[in-house]
């Protein structure tokens, strides 16, 4: 073996891809015709359907709440359902439209403007939906960091973006605001709190009724920045990415051709309130689309799941491969008597669904997931299988209309079907990142040859479906071929008593480069020294008979981030014996 280098030869695939093709859930979709569309599409055709973009001075709010709210015939429909411990609250757009000007006249009585930053540190209610479309008519730019974020996190997001002020849930503001070094200008409280406010603090349900229930937007230019969104590095360290009011273009586009969302539609996106997928999908979208969006505030449970898809009638689930797998795991008694005959379309993001997980979906919810692929700095779905297409289990789909991509090798250089590379698209997207920070390590890492470079090693095949395998950066050379940890993983899985595996590359001091896997068994089965053989021998068998030693350490919960990708440098910080630092508040 050598180290891995920019001339080092890649092999065609010869790893197992399912060859399952199964047949439209769908063909009178919107996208009825995929490559018809995908040839004819132009985004100067879809910036016309929005009066304002073509001036260059635009607002998403205008064109999204304000649209369907200033139509008599729309302004009555229900533009978001909340549900929390059994209660429900809906609003209408036109309610929508009242509650988020009150906002915006209340962050401008606080002394916010254009420019201004805000920080949104709560768990799923209608007040984060409210401030977001409030920051957005002003011009402010909002950060939202989850339900739970760390301290850590907390005070790298201050440091970096220097926020006037934060929305806070009353569940967890006296324990963030207790905290050292965490100091906002002025504090909002959303929910419902009895608890007096103190100085600097503004209680939401106590002060909005009051504010003027209407606001002319601010006009912005297309590029004025919208949101910024905070991203761990897999080595560690968080960097930030901005988007753009121009997002508004490639939301609606998406959510039409890849969501299939129409008027009548009732999309839930079940991810966390600091997620990327939650802005753009959870928010923007729907209300681009004129449609419903759901919000659930209670915490993950099988039952709350199944409960919210039956009671709201969700047509369009935007959900993600672990969220899928818990519910599995919460066993098949659960389902029986729920109704899931509105559910249209499934769509999921995140690591790729096992056949396995897939066929279970399939056969519960008598829908077929529809695996998509997006990534925080390209700021929408950038492949997808899509409900008028075929779906081959496993694959991330194809490209949405207006979405150019490619397989990459080291050169930039485009690959042959069937060969591992980088996963590269052409930057002439809207929804892609306008600023991306530090930015001595984007520039280096992220464009080349005209490309921009995702970091994800994927393959597409002789009919234009992708497929990921992980990461690019996680690569050695065995023999005189690139070898990647996720081809690895998915050997150690076809163990029976492997749940989840997590390989990361490793070198001892004048030794060759060689993998280490973590590994997570089900059912708490105990572990010895014929387990550890079976592993390795599996996965010479199951990939390649020159894989050297494979070490292998079992962990009994791996780590992963809100979007439920494995946290590799926790892995690489734990084999390295190093502190791994409070990952307490990354799990849901």
């Amino acid at each position: 073996m050598s180290p891995l280098c920019l001339e080092t030869p890649r092999k065609p695939f010869t790893g197992k891809m399912i060859k399952t093709r199964l047949s439209p859930e769908n063909p009178d979709a919107n996208l009825k015709s995929y490559y018809q569309i995908y040839r004819g599409f132009s985004w100067n055709m879809a910036m016309d359907l929005f009066p304002t973009y073509a001036t260059d001075q635009s607002n998403i709010v205008s064109e999204s709440v304000d649209r369907w709210a200033s139509d008599p015939k729309t302004r009555n429909r229900t533009a978001l359902i909340f549900e929390y411990a059994g209660e429900l609250q809906r609003l209408t757009y036109e309610e929508l439209r009242q509650e988020s000007s009150r906002m915006a006249n209340l962050l401008m009585q606080k002394g916010f403007s254009k420019g201004d930053t805000f920080l949104i540190c709560s768990k799923p209610c209608p007040d984060v939906y409210i401030v977001v479309i409030a920051c957005a008519r002003l011009g402010v730019r909002f950060c939202a960091l989850g339900a739970c974020p760390s301290t850590d996190r907390l005070k790298i997001a201050i440091a970096l973006l220097r926020p006037r002020g934060a929305l806070i849930h009353s569940d967890m503001a006296q324990d963030v605001l207790n905290k050292d070094g965490l100091n906002f200008e002025t504090v909002f409280i959303a929910g419902n709190s009895r608890d007096e406010a103190k100085k600097g603090e503004c209680r939401l349900c106590e002060t909005l009724p009051y504010m003027e229930p209407s606001f002319e937007n601010t006009r912005l230019p297309i590029d004025e920045p919208l949101y910024h969104c905070l991203e761990w590095e897999p080595a560690g360290g968080l960097r930030y990415i901005t988007h753009a009011h121009k997002d508004m273009i490639g939301a609606y586009v998406t959510g039409k051709y890849a969501l299939d969302l129409r008027s009548d539609s009732v999309l839930w996106t079940d991810s966390d309130p600091g997620c990327t997928p939650t802005v753009i999908y959870g928010i923007f979208a729907p209300l681009l689309c004129g449609c419903t969006t759901v919000v659930q505030g209670d915490a993950f449970a099988a039952s709350t799941w199944y409960w919210t898809l039956e009671r709201l009638g969700v047509s369009v689930w935007f959900t993600d491969s672990m969220k899928l797998k818990r519910l599995r795991s919460g066993g098949d008694d659960l389902l029986k008597g729920y109704d899931f005959s509105r559910l249209m379309n499934i769509a999921t993001v995140g690591e790729p669904l096992t056949s396995d997980l897939f066929q279970w979906v399939r056969d519960k919810f008598r829908k077929s997931p529809h695996e998509m692929w997006m990534m925080d700095e390209a700021g929408m779905i950038c492949l997808a299988n899509f409900p008028s297409e075929q779906i081959k289990i496993g694959s991330i789909g194809k490209p949405m209309p207006g979405v150019e991509t490619a397989i990459l090798d080291e050169h930039g250089k485009t690959l042959p079907a069937l060969t591992l590379g980088q996963l590269a698209l052409k930057p002439t997207f809207p929804c892609l990142a306008i600023e991306m920070r530090p930015e001595n390590i984007n520039a280096r890492r992220r464009y080349r040859e005209g490309w921009f470079l995702t970091g994800d090693l994927a393959l597409k095949d002789d009919d234009g479906y992708y497929y990921y395998f992980g990461r690019v950066d996680h690569l050695i050379k065995i023999g005189q071929f690139l070898t990647g940890a996720p081809e690895i993983e998915q050997a150690l899985l076809n163990h029976v008593d492997v749940d989840e595996a997590g390989v990361i590359s490793k070198r001892s001091l004048g030794a060759e480069p060689f993998f280490k896997a973590f590994v997570k068994l089900k059912n708490l089965r105990c572990h010895d020294d014929a387990l550890v053989q079976e592993l390795q021998e599996i996965a010479r068998k199951g990939f390649c008979n020159d894989l050297p030693t494979l070490e292998i350490e079992f962990l009994h919960e791996f780590p992963k981030i809100s979007s439920r990708r494995l946290l590799r440098r926790v892995l690489f910080s734990k084999d390295l014996g190093l502190p791994v630092g409070d990952i307490s508040k990354l799990k849901e």
